[in-house]
């Protein structure tokens, strides 16, 4: 029975996993027909006709930006990723302060008649 409940799980698991991986494909093919829409529209507004020898210039001139973009991108959020990671391993390595310690019960405050702490 424990075995039968742990296949159904595991599958459930998977399935998700499956799905989820299909939605991130469909919103990377949605955003690459974005971009490719962008490069079309800028090329031709340059006077470029499409398959000429300019479009296919203004078109890879373009994939080189966009993939220069990407990759700066990218190194800046493993920038920021190492330094968060950084900057967590730091809070973690420094001293924590020290509790306050129990007053010793041995410690007597008294006060004399002119309200005036003494030990005794």
């Amino acid at each position: 029975m424990i075995k039968l409940a742990a296949l159904i799980v595991c599958a459930l698991s998977l399935s998700s996993c499956a799905e989820w991986r299909a939605a991130v494909e469909a919103k990377r093919a949605e955003q690459q027909a974005q971009q490719d829409a962008a490069d079309d529209a800028k090329c031709r507004s340059y006077g470029a006709e499409y398959g000429s020898p300019a479009y296919i210039d203004c078109r890879q001139r373009t994939a080189e930006l966009n993939q220069q973009i990407a990759e700066q991108r990218f190194e800046a959020q493993q920038q920021a990723y190492a330094n968060m990671t950084a900057a967590g391993l730091g809070l973690m390595a420094a001293s924590q302060p020290q509790p306050p310690q129990p007053p010793d019960p041995n410690d007597h405050v008294c006060i004399a008649p002119n309200n005036v702490l003494y030990r005794c």
